[in-house]
């Protein structure tokens, strides 16, 4: 097992400025999902030059990658001092305002989407991110129309059109609804959460030919996905 400590301390004894090596080191182990060994390099990083905002932003991104509601509160803490290093930087704000909404502080998490709207009004991941919120509030009217100022931007966007569909369907318009999970389905065909959602719209409107057959669609994707599983049973016994 890698020992971190005694690496680091070579490091320092061998060549006085390594603070690149061990920032290297660390997005090198954030790619390979060693968050804990990428978060002790970002730290050492940190404890030679504290105003290191490219590193503030990566270890954030790096607590958030762990996705729990503790680890996102670090994250936005580091996310709060690269701000007063830096309050022009629009990925700050719009991380930080996931990070709030992921931990159901939707509120807080619209005003720094806000911010990083004001930063950047055509940024079409933020527009995304604030339907989000707005569908968590379960203001679905408001959600669409951020999702179609998205679109407007970038009318590739999958996630956009997903989280849209979604959205459609808390408003019991499972038409609209499908149509937004075709068109993400026409840019991202092996997504399985696409065929799993679609097959429950086709539930709603009784089409058990179409629901079984997005479910199975999703399965063949991803073969362990429970929930397409258990909807597929239900679907099944429904139909006979």
């Amino acid at each position: 097992m890698l020992d971190v400590n005694k690496e680091q301390e070579k490091m320092r004894m061998t060549d006085p400025s390594n603070t690149e090596k061990w920032f290297s080191r660390g997005v090198t182990h954030c790619i390979n999902g060693e968050y804990e060994k990428a978060i002790q390099y970002y730290l050492q990083v940190l404890e030679d030059n504290p105003t290191s905002l490219k590193t503030l932003i990566n270890i954030a991104l790096t607590y958030g990658k762990i996705d729990d509601k503790y680890s996102r509160i670090i994250a936005i803490e580091f996310l709060h001092t690269a701000a007063e290093l830096d309050s022009r930087l629009e990925s700050i704000w719009n991380n930080m305002g996931v990070f709030h909404i992921e931990n159901d502080n939707i509120e807080e998490g619209l005003l720094c989407l806000q911010m990083a709207r004001k930063i950047n009004p055509s940024s079409s991941i933020v527009l995304g991110n604030m339907g989000v919120a707005y569908h968590k509030l379960r203001k679905f009217t408001n959600a669409i129309e951020f999702f179609n100022e998205a679109l407007s931007i970038d009318k590739n966007d999958a996630v956009v059109l997903f989280n849209k569909g979604i959205s459609y369907g808390e408003l019991d318009n499972p038409n609209k609804a499908i149509k937004c999970y075709q068109e993400a389905l026409e840019i991202d065909p092996n997504n399985s959460h696409i065929w799993n959602n679609i097959a429950i719209v086709y539930g709603v409107l009784c089409n058990s030919e179409k629901e079984i057959e997005c479910y199975t669609k999703a399965l063949e994707i991803d073969p362990h996905y429970k929930l397409a599983k258990l909807n597929l049973l239900i679907a099944r016994i429904r139909d006979h």
